[in-house]
């Protein structure tokens, strides 16, 4: 997916601001990868150990808000650099 930036949805792409929004997209795209490729990992290792050690599950709902917020808030900076990227192409081509 992060080979092929050019088949996602884009809004309001033009020639000005293509190549800054395909940057932008894999970057984010590769953030994400990278931040699943981490956290799940040490999550399911951790949370295995304690468990196999007699002490109680960590995977509560603060574990749980906090990946959810990890996540969203990636999502949100990306949508925002976006937006940035967008209205400076407007104004370069102004």
């Amino acid at each position: 997916m992060e080979r092929f930036p050019h088949l996602f949805n884009y809004r309001n792409l033009t020639e000005a601001n293509v190549k800054d929004q395909y940057i932008n997209s894999r970057m984010l795209v590769n953030l994400l990868k990278n931040e699943i490729a981490i956290l799940f990992p040490f999550i399911i290792t951790l949370n295995s150990i304690r468990v196999a050690k007699g002490f109680p599950s960590y995977m509560n709902t603060w574990s749980l808000l906090f990946i959810i917020l990890l996540f969203a808030g990636t999502i949100t900076l990306f949508i925002i650099r976006s937006q940035q990227l967008k209205k400076k192409s407007a104004n370069e081509t102004e």
